[in-house]
């Protein structure tokens, strides 16, 4: 990579490269130590393209940034950095400004005409969390969810829906064993002004899962995929309003979840990999790493 050694950017997939943009240059604290550092937030972008095995440089974020959240709406590269909402063609010249940003989550969901930024939690008073940030550039809030004060929120879109898993705080604590979550579903289709709904309570109690739960739409269902924690993969069918289980098996390494479009991979146990026609249970991973080794990301 031309970068130099960073942590904290937005990594954003436009379909024929991996966008980095911004972070912090400063050094980590090593594992198990306590350290006195000073954030350096950077501004260089760069693009890898995995077909040509190569990496170009992009323009400069204009507002350098630790921790910038960014996605792909279909034409340009989406960030929110130092409060401020940012666009880039990657075949353009230049960044350019959509304005102010409320506050927003970290995790980005593509939509039909849009991006949802997702917040880990919800606090108890229920102001909005979640924004959907259109084609033109407008920002507008979603309903808050139903469930009141919440932690490892995710959501996911089915085409015309989106899908939210919300653990009350009171099992988020026991998670490292599993504890059940609660599902909601609200319609935010074409014709439909998200900020005009309400979520649709769909479960209040589902499976046990473990933290950082992952929700994912493949094909006609929801996958709740085994992450950094291991645990269970758990398939709930919306035509048949039941859930399901993939049993995981020890592994060696763990995987959390990645991937983009209808596309992505799971581990914490065997690694599934979702690629229509049909979903995969993928080779051990094993031969990544030594036992105990946890993985930031996949390589497909």
């Amino acid at each position: 990579s031309p970068l130099s050694a960073r942590h904290g950017s937005a990594v954003v997939w436009t379909g024929a490269e991996v966008v980095v943009v911004g972070g912090d240059s400063e050094g980590p604290c090593p594992p198990g130590t306590d350290c006195l550092r000073t954030p350096r937030p950077a501004s260089e972008v760069v693009a890898y393209d995995p077909a040509a095995h190569g990496w170009r440089a992009l323009p400069d974020l204009p507002v350098a940034a630790v921790g910038p959240v960014g996605g792909w709406n279909g034409t340009e590269v989406v960030v929110v950095a130092g409060g401020e909402t940012l666009a880039l063609d990657p075949d353009a010249d230049a960044w350019r400004r959509l304005g102010r940003a409320p506050r927003i989550g970290d995790s980005v969901v593509p939509v039909a005409g849009g991006l949802v930024f997702v917040a880990y939690q919800q606090p108890a008073q229920h102001a909005a969390v979640d924004w959907l940030l259109d084609e033109a550039g407008r920002w507008s809030a979603l309903p808050s969810d139903p469930f009141g004060e919440s932690y490892d929120r995710s959501v996911a879109w089915d085409g015309t829906r989106l899908w939210l898993l919300s653990m009350a705080v009171e099992n988020h604590f026991a998670a490292h064993e599993g504890a059940a979550s609660r599902l909601a579903v609200l319609d935010v289709g074409a014709d439909s002004d998200p900020g005009d709904g309400s979520w649709e309570v769909v479960d209040r109690a589902t499976p046990p899962l473990r933290y950082e739960q992952d929700l994912w739409w493949s094909g006609q269902q929801l996958v709740v995929t085994a992450g950094g924690h291991g645990g269970v993969i758990r398939i709930y069918d919306p035509g048949t309003d039941a859930w399901s289980t993939l049993e995981a098996e020890t592994a060696s390494c763990l995987l959390p979840a990645a991937g983009s479009g209808p596309e992505w991979v799971s581990g914490g146990g065997p690694s599934l990999v979702s690629a229509r026609p049909a979903d995969s249970i993928a080779s051990p991973c094993s031969r990544l790493g030594g036992a105990g080794t946890t993985w930031d990301g996949a390589v497909r």
